[in-house]
């Protein structure tokens, strides 16, 4: 389907996932400045093993009395290995940037937004294949 026409849910309170197995990420000891860094515990190999970095930038006051927006950064890893014998690192990145002014309402209603952009079946033609007509 094209873009041009998505149906995106206003208000929403919640995004369920279902059935699956869990997968504890626990910290590594990875320096990240202002962030961590998590690796998939039950994965066995090192190389392969899905990771993830969280990272948080503050807002700020500016010297005119305004405020910066914060930053909540994330990116998600899933390396892959090839029929060729090659490692992939294939990566899912995420960015919000917030007013110190927004309301908890506010980010939530951010977040569910974006949680449809990402998983809305009316994208999956974008996600595959790149199409955005």
């Amino acid at each position: 389907m094209a873009i041009n026409g998505i149906t995106l849910m206003k208000g929403a309170t919640g995004i369920t996932v279902t059935a699956g197995t869990n997968a504890v990420y626990v910290d590594d000891g990875l320096e990240v400045k202002n962030g961590i860094h998590v690796v998939d515990s039950t994965a066995t190999s090192f190389v392969t093993r899905p990771h993830a970095t969280f990272k948080n930038r503050g807002a700020a006051l500016q010297s005119d009395g305004t405020w910066s927006k914060g930053r909540r950064d994330f990116n998600i890893t899933v390396p892959k290995t090839l029929a060729s014998g090659a490692i992939t690192f294939p990566v899912f990145r995420g960015t919000m940037e917030l007013h110190p002014e927004m309301t908890a309402a506010e980010i939530l209603e951010l977040k569910m937004l974006a949680c449809q952009i990402i998983m809305d079946s009316e994208l999956a033609d974008y996600y595959s294949f790149g199409s955005v007509k």
